[in-house]
């Protein structure tokens, strides 16, 4: 599962910088939009709005692989294994 966690990393990580930058450029097309006002302020709202879609559709694509890749690699960054030190006494019961 080594090469298909990592491919499913590395598609995590291209997908993710793709939504992050289609964020952006909505950012920067609504920005125009308020400025501008207007038909054309209209258009690039409208423009924003579509891309916006295809963003969200894209960040749970990336969700997907990176869920994927957890679980088949069985790394996950959220647990508590191995925060006792070796040698250190379990204190569970205290």
């Amino acid at each position: 599962m080594g090469k298909i966690g990592e491919l499913l990393h590395h598609v995590y990580a291209l997908i993710a910088f793709a939504t992050l930058a289609l964020g952006f450029v909505v950012c920067l097309l609504f920005a125009f939009g308020i400025v501008v006002g207007g038909p054309p302020g209209e258009s690039a709202a409208a423009r924003a709005g579509q891309l916006m879609q295809w963003a969200i559709r894209l960040a749970a694509i990336a969700v997907f692989a990176g869920l994927l890749n957890m679980y088949l690699t069985k790394r996950h960054t959220l647990t508590l294994k191995g925060e006792i030190p070796p040698g250190q006494p379990d204190k569970k019961g205290a």
